[in-house]
């Protein structure tokens, strides 16, 4: 009798742990996939900030070589007009 007993009680015992760990087992799951779900979305959207300042740099890149090439053609333009003094 007392070893049916612990048998019972052993047996009701391991599957309690076993429903524990199964809800844990469910509980992390479902926690790495809304994880990874989490990862994706974050790297879309690095994505579209990391584009979105690559833009930005482009734009002012492309503003300051415009600047430079202007002032460039300012001052060819000036040593083409200037007088050229002759000591002779």
């Amino acid at each position: 009798m007392k070893t049916a007993a612990t048998f019972l009680l052993l047996f009701a015992g391991g599957w309690a742990v076993r429903a524990v760990f199964d809800s844990w087992r469910g509980l992390v799951i479902n926690a790495t996939a809304a994880g990874l779900g989490l990862a994706e979305t974050a790297r879309r959207h690095a994505g579209f900030e990391r584009e979105y300042f690559e833009d930005l740099l482009a734009e002012g890149r492309a503003k300051w070589e415009a600047q430079r090439n202007r002032r460039a053609a300012r001052a060819a333009a000036a040593t083409a007009t200037a007088p050229i003094d002759s000591d002779f």
